[in-house]
């Protein structure tokens, strides 16, 4: 087959800057430590930060309704101090695990985020406050997301413009194999370093996919694109931890 690993993110704010790892070590029925561990709850979300749950995206900031996210950069070298910068500008940087570090967050994203887009509120949720395994991703179960390149770079061509993967936020970015060739994994297993995954389903796409990552401009209709040339709005597959253990870039994928 051919496949492996290219990369892999984890995104420990919901909606912010991708993180980059060396490596990750997986346990069965959970995703990525620290992906999307925290969210940022506008004033009319349903998600209360002392005791959260898992909630839609539209009860957080995030891409799709929130565009300017995608022009700061965010480092969490810990796990839970961010440092937020614009422009290369440092403009906050806050230890996530104490009242004053999430008040100093909120503080800076009620300023820089239209009050329109915030409903007059942002709080900083934090995945362990609430039960044993909850999440903040949008699917409600710890999910890994599976970008192919490959399909990227066929939409590339009916979107008449670059489209980076980015875009598409997933946690591991594959390489090696055709386009959309990974929609033909669902239902199958991988292994891949000392794990085994099995392949639930497709991602279909939101809004979000609009947005330049870099620029944070709205720039490619992507439902559209994806809709009109593919006839779905897919792009990427959902990928369930049986086995645990260590992956890491250049990890071959072996399908089962």
């Amino acid at each position: 087959m051919g496949a492996s690993i290219e990369a892999i993110f984890r995104y420990p704010i919901k909606g912010m800057t991708a993180q980059s790892l060396e490596s990750a070590e997986l346990e069965a029925e959970a995703g990525i430590a620290g992906d999307r561990r925290f969210a940022l709850a506008h004033a009319r979300s349903a998600c209360e930060p002392e005791q959260p749950t898992h909630q839609r995206k539209s009860h957080f900031l995030q891409l799709m309704r929130n565009a300017p996210l995608a022009n700061l950069r965010l480092s969490m070298a810990d796990g839970h101090t961010a440092t937020v910068a614009v422009d290369g500008h440092v403009r906050v940087e806050a230890d996530l695990e104490t009242p004053e570090g999430r008040a100093a967050l909120e503080d800076f994203m009620l300023a820089y985020i239209d009050e329109d887009m915030t409903y007059g509120g942002v709080r900083v949720v934090d995945a362990r406050d609430g039960a044993e395994g909850l999440v903040l991703t949008d699917q409600s179960k710890p999910f890994l997301s599976l970008i192919n390149k490959a399909s990227v770079s066929e939409v590339e061509v009916f979107a008449g413009r670059p489209v980076d993967p980015m875009r598409f936020r997933g946690n591991l970015l594959i390489e090696g194999i055709g386009a959309w060739e990974e929609a033909s994994w669902i239902g199958r297993n991988l292994t891949v370093g000392e794990c085994e995954f099995e392949i639930v389903k497709a991602i279909d796409r939101c809004a979000a996919t609009e947005v330049d990552p870099t620029t944070a401009e709205r720039d490619i209709k992507m439902l559209s694109v994806l809709k009109d040339n593919f006839g779905n709005i897919d792009c990427g597959i959902f990928a369930r931890v049986v086995k645990g253990g260590r992956i890491a870039p250049g990890d071959v994928l072996v399908l089962s």
